[in-house]
Formats: structure tokens, C-alpha cells, sequence
């Protein structure tokens, strides 16, 4: 049973791919393909959607990875012997971070 692929069938295919070789054999020669001989055009467009999620990432990426400020406040109060760890919220964080991995699996 023939499978299509973009709507062409197998015997569609073997001859683009047949033209395809003639095409790049051409083009090795220095020759031109013959007019009309370019076939299906690629055409590539973004939804709206797809356009605003780029232009999230690009915004994401060009923060830092972490807050510096917080991260010297953090060091400092370990150095002096004054920061405070709480088991209990410790235990509660990995407890859900546990149950989120869980719920995607």
C-alpha cells in the first residue's frame, strides 16, 4: 500500500527526486536547469503567535541566569554565620518538585 507523503504519491516522488539529479547534475556542469524545471517552492511563514513567542525568547535570553544581588546577600550571610535554613520548607519544596515530575511522567 503506497504511502503519501505532502500529498504526492511514491511515483511522484521518485520522479522529483530523478529531476532533483538531473537538476544538481546540471548545475554541477555549469549548466541552467531548463525553465520551468525549479519545482515545488518551500514557502516558510510565522503565525502571530509563533512571531511573539520568538520575540519572548530573545527577551528571556538576554537576562541573566540568576540574580547576582541575591546571590552575594546569600554568600554574605552564610560567611558570617547568619543564614537561617528552615527543614521544613526545605522538605515541602522537594516534596512538590517530586510530585510535579511525577504528574508529567
Amino acid at each position: 500500500m503506497p504511502i503519501e507523503i505532502n500529498g504526492q504519491s511514491p511515483a511522484q516522488l521518485r520522479g522529483t527526486a530523478d529531476g532533483g539529479v538531473q537538476k544538481a547534475r546540471a548545475e554541477d556542469a555549469g549548466q541552467r536547469p531548463a525553465v520551468g524545471d525549479s519545482g515545488p517552492q518551500d514557502k516558510v511563514s510565522l503565525t502571530d503567535t509563533a512571531a511573539l513567542l520568538q520575540r519572548l525568547s530573545d527577551r528571556i535570553a538576554e537576562q541573566p541566569a540568576f540574580d547576582s544581588q541575591r546571590v552575594a546577600a546569600i554568600r554574605e550571610a552564610i560567611a558570617s554565620g547568619s543564614y537561617e535554613i528552615d527543614p521544613a520548607r526545605v522538605a515541602e519544596k522537594m516534596i512538590n518538585f517530586e510530585s510535579a515530575l511525577a504528574e508529567e511522567a
